[in-house]
């Protein structure tokens, strides 16, 4: 049933997490890490907490953070426009349990890889986003909220036959 791999991952997962707790042990804040390993159909789930000074974790992640900036990165992935339809709910359809929704606005955000490349310029990277793309509104939508966010796009490539993956959330109040 075990396979040796899954005892050398959690092997790993406790060296470092003896690590974190032999030479970081002196803070007092709460962090916890969580492995799962799937095999068989079955999952393994080990947590461990650890604690570190408020001051320490913060002074750590500003320090990652900082790294960022000015730093040349790419993203390759899929990239998909996520689209928000907002409205009010009016009432419940009598065909089917769902809400009819009377829609007042419509918004658009980047998502998936597109998301991540977003947030990397935001933390002052210079990034160029790789991905497919179909010759469609959504692109051209896509695009436009890209280089608002000064991300640059000449490696997102379109192919004619395949659309570009939109994400539809209907928010209703």
């Amino acid at each position: 049933m075990w396979r040796g791999c899954h005892f050398t991952y959690l092997k790993c997962f406790l060296f470092f997490s003896l690590f974190f707790l032999i030479f970081l042990k002196d803070s007092l804040e709460v962090i916890c890490l969580n492995i799962t390993c799937f095999f068989n159909g079955f999952s393994l789930s080990v947590s461990l907490i650890f604690c570190f000074s408020g001051f320490t974790l913060l002074f750590l992640t500003l320090k990652i953070l900082e790294k960022f900036k000015g730093k040349r990165i790419i993203v390759i992935g899929d990239c998909m426009l996520d689209k928000y339809i907002w409205g009010e709910v009016s009432r419940i359809s009598p065909e089917a349990p769902v809400q009819v929704i009377d829609v007042q606005n419509e918004s658009f955000a980047a998502g998936g890889a597109a998301n991540v490349a977003m947030n990397c310029a935001a933390l002052g990277s210079k990034v160029s986003m790789v991905a497919i793309t179909g010759n469609d509104d959504s692109r051209k939508k896509l695009l436009g909220i890209l280089g608002e966010k000064g991300v640059q796009t000449a490696g997102m490539l379109m192919e004619d036959d395949k659309p570009t993956t939109l994400k539809m959330r209907i928010m209703g109040r």
